[in-house]
């Protein structure tokens, strides 16, 4: 970001791949004022932080990966 700003641009597309597909969506979520476009190619997820439990499609959809 502080680079982003040394190049004199206000707002900026991010994309990432692999590990930077995590540190780009860092980035989306800690400036998303500035972040006009995101694209990602190897997307993660966490489960969810409320501590309910998965529906039956997210655990279905779940265990298809670990397949």
């Amino acid at each position: 970001m502080e680079l982003m700003s040394a190049l004199d641009f206000d707002r900026f597309g991010a994309q990432g791949g692999d590990w930077g597909s995590v540190v780009t969506a860092n980035v989306a979520d800690l400036v998303p004022d500035r972040v006009a476009g995101l694209h990602l190619n190897f997307v993660t997820v966490s489960p969810p932080k409320d501590g309910r439990p998965l529906t039956e499609a997210e655990q279905a959809a779940f265990t298809a990966l670990l397949e």
